[in-house]
């Protein structure tokens, strides 16, 4: 993957007006899913923990912006995936936490791997993986359902690094200590590569006085102990006096940032009661509807000093008073982009904002970190009301255009994938749109058939596409929710270019009910119709998006292990994979940032072979 440096805080904030896209162009070279992991089943389970609506909302079909439903997938830049399957067992369903390896690593072998049962844990415990670092570090939770009474949930990470060394791998709870001021916790999110000159930050949620309550968290892992980051709300809230008057968490971090995150609904007895330490019932009505604007998108700041940083709401429109009776002002983020970079503010925060209006419309917005008080809103494309955009991805200069990707939110239709691309004659915030099943070689099935893309969670430099895939077309026992990598059409084993090789998966696969990579045209059986597709794309190679150019397509380049280790170290610190790759990143430095990424890498070479 290549790291490049965020945009500079000093574009332009031109937004297309809502409804308005740029000119679209049918992308000549098109999209088709190829599975990587069953997560599980369509119809969920009918008893047992957790029942078939957590399932759903929680891990498949998630419709707004809350820490239920984020990290369900995570990648680092080695193109390693954590998240959370389900598990059936006789008497129910559990999640469980699981790691996918595109290419061997740790020891293992490529593959997916259940991360409980590397640890030897039973068949029936429960757990959850929500992020991965750049080295390997998974975190996540283990133990219990969290928001439920009595959860012995706790915050959890496994360093797969130690997989080479140990013959037993080890969970390391990460919120053990008595003095802990959680019910249960959750990390969510951890920083994407170490910072050589403190411990790596964990961030999350925990329940604070009862079950439902949730805070914002940070776990230290030298110490095995939760605490709060920050007990601050947003000023202007109707519960803004009244300590922990609303529900919040941190659900992404980037390097050198605050931890990112979101408040929702107060926990109070009823509106215009409001003891000083609220008890845990919530208010009365629909939290979520259009009169109750208490959702709102943070950056937690960091206490005590010297990680102290401001306070940011991620607001709509700054210029507009906050107030109970301004309800356009809900926002909900879910995540910040992970530049490695020493530029504090280039980051940039996807979510969703609140329009006000009748029908009380979610869109898809950005903020920049640096400017959290104006939203970039994005448009929705044609018969998708509401949206949240999950994650920006910026692409090299001159390898694809600046993407973002996330689903529709709107709770009473089947979840379908979004991926918005900028336009290259628009503004620095105007984007293209299509469904995730538009991109789709066929002619998009109905919703709820064929293979449908129902969440997309990130863009690989290459152009595919990591995502969540319903499938109700293939043998009964293979139907399900799929992790896939949502790649070129008919490129079955990913390298971007279809041929001979793939001409032999279909042909291994003919007659099969239940080979979605293979099955081109949505039917369910593998047959001449597919192979028809094939031989029509012989020879395609490579992605591309109408608003931009091709993606790139990945050469060979020596790995990190293949330098020597000061320079391995300084590149480490700087979470570059390669020399190549930080080249490549230079490119788009200024000179004072390139010359002081330089001058502190000399630095920690020097320092290495000096200590050798």
């Amino acid at each position: 993957m290549l790291l490049l440096f965020g945009l500079s805080s000093a574009l332009a904030a031109a937004t297309l007006a809502c409804g308005q896209v740029c000119t679209q162009v049918a992308p000549d070279k098109i999209y088709h899913p190829r599975p990587i992991f069953r997560l599980g089943p369509l119809d969920g389970c009918e008893t047992g923990e957790p029942p078939q609506e957590f399932m759903q909302d929680a891990w498949y079909a998630s419709t707004l912006a809350g820490s239920d439903q984020l990290g369900v997938l995570a990648m680092n830049v080695h193109g390693e995936v954590v998240g959370t399957y389900i598990a059936t067992l006789e008497d129910g369903c559990i999640p469980r936490p699981f790691v996918w390896l595109p290419n061997d690593a740790y020891g293992l072998l490529a593959g997916v791997y259940d991360l409980l049962t590397l640890t030897g844990s039973g068949a029936a415990e429960i757990g959850y993986a929500w992020d991965i670092t750049d080295s390997g570090l998974v975190v996540g939770g283990r133990g219990g359902i969290a928001d439920t009474d009595g959860s012995l949930c706790r915050a959890t990470s496994w360093n797969l690094q130690s997989l080479p060394q140990s013959t037993t791998f080890q969970a390391t709870d990460l919120d053990t200590s008595p003095l802990t001021p959680f019910l249960w916790s959750m990390a969510l999110a951890a920083e994407p590569f170490a910072d050589p000159l403190e411990l790596l930050d964990i961030v999350g949620v925990g329940g604070q006085r009862c079950s439902d309550f949730r805070m914002n968290a940070a776990f230290n892992p030298a110490t095995m102990s939760g605490s709060v980051i920050s007990i601050l709300q947003p000023a202007g809230s109707m519960y803004y006096p009244f300590v922990n008057g609303l529900r919040n968490w941190a659900c992404d971090i980037a390097n050198l940032t605050s931890p990112v995150g979101a408040f929702d609904w107060p926990s109070v007895d009823a509106l215009g009661s409001f003891p000083g330490t609220p008890p845990c019932q919530a208010v009365g009505g629909n939290p979520m509807s259009c009169e109750m604007p208490f959702q709102c998108g943070v950056a937690f700041p960091w206490v005590p000093i010297p990680k102290n940083r401001p306070f940011r709401q991620f607001r709509r429109n700054v210029f507009v008073t906050p107030s109970t009776l301004i309800p356009d002002q809900i926002t909900g983020v879910r995540s910040i982009s992970h530049w490695q970079s020493s530029v504090l503010e280039d980051n940039v925060v996807a979510g969703l904002v609140k329009l006000l209006d009748d029908t009380c419309p979610r869109l898809p917005a950005l903020w920049e970190y640096a400017i959290p008080g104006v939203s970039h809103e994005l448009p929705l494309p044609s018969g998708i009301t509401q949206a949240t955009a999950q994650r920006w991805r910026e692409m090299p200069n001159g390898c694809g255009t600046d993407v973002v990707v996330g689903w529709n939110a709107d709770g009473t239709e089947l979840p379908n994938g979004v991926v918005w691309s900028r336009c290259m004659s628009g503004g620095p915030w105007d984007f293209c749109v299509w469904t995730a099943d538009g991109l789709q070689f066929t002619t998009p099935p109905l919703r709820g058939a064929g293979y449908n893309v129902m969440q997309v969670y990130e863009v690989k430099d290459t152009g595919e596409m990591l995502v969540i895939v319903r499938d109700t077309v293939s043998a009964p026992s293979a139907q399900g929710y799929y992790l896939a990598e949502l790649g070129l059409v008919c490129d079955g084993d990913g390298d971007l270019l279809v041929g001979a090789a793939d001409l032999s998966f279909v042909l291994a696969a003919w007659g099969s009910t239940s080979s979605m990579g293979q099955d081109f045209d949505h039917d369910g059986i593998i047959g001449a119709s597919d192979l028809a597709v094939l031989l029509g794309q012989w020879g395609t190679t490579g992605l591309r998006l109408a608003c931009g150019g091709d993606f790139c397509i990945s050469e060979e380049l020596p790995g990190i292990d293949d330098a020597p280790e000061s320079l391995r170290t300084a590149l480490e610190a700087f979470g570059f994979d390669c020399a190549s790759h930080f080249c490549a990143a230079a490119r788009d430095m200024d000179g004072a940032l390139l010359h002081c990424t330089c001058e502190t890498m000399h630095a920690i070479i020097n320092a290495v072979e000096e200590s050798q």
